[in-house]
């Protein structure tokens, strides 16, 4: 059952796994809820357009009483003045998965390996290791910073070292497949 109380460390030590929670007295929709396993997390509670939100400020002790209570503030100060704070951690988490999977090395493990399979399966992994093999410096790279021009002194460096043409060309080939990539 919840308890009412002003969120202290007495308060968090006194916390049970019957209690549940403690809802802050001093700060409506500050509450700290206790796991079965005992993991301690502050929350705020708040409506944003007749939508209940339940948005996870960090655990305790990670978190300070005072800490977590000065963030509450600062958050329900954000939804007061109309910002859905929850959509926006939502927005950064999907803009960051976004950002990881176009890395070239993510991309093609991920996403185009797959892709591969269905299409060859014999062939798949072979132009994988290809694309890794001959270009490591890219890996880390987004997909749409791979430019042409990075390809093209790729492919000079590659002549210098007297590869052939036809080894060079074969490196190449794979990596016209990626759109932000034009290597005519």
């Amino acid at each position: 059952m919840a308890i009412s109380n002003k969120i202290n460390n007495a308060s968090i030590k006194s916390l049970r796994i019957d209690d549940k929670r403690i809802n802050d007295t001093e700060l409506s929709g500050f509450h700290i809820l206790i796991s079965p396993k005992e993991k301690k997390t502050y929350y705020i509670f708040y409506r944003i357009n007749g939508k209940q939100v339940n948005y996870k400020l960090g655990t305790h002790p990670e978190l300070s009483p005072t800490q977590a209570r000065d963030l509450a503030k600062a958050r329900l100060g954000e939804v007061a003045t109309g910002i859905d704070v929850q959509k926006i951690r939502k927005e950064i988490a999907r803009k960051s998965s976004i950002a990881k999977h176009s890395q070239l090395e993510t991309y093609l493990d991920q996403i185009y390996l797959p892709f591969l399979e269905t299409r060859n399966a014999k062939t798949s992994k072979t132009i994988i290791t290809t694309i890794k093999r001959g270009f490591p410096h890219l890996l880390a790279t987004q997909l749409s910073d791979i430019k042409a021009k990075d390809i093209e002194d790729w492919r000079n460096k590659q002549k210098k070292t007297n590869k052939q043409a036809s080894t060079i060309n074969g490196y190449v080939k794979y990596m016209r497949c990626f759109s932000a990539i034009d290597t005519r």
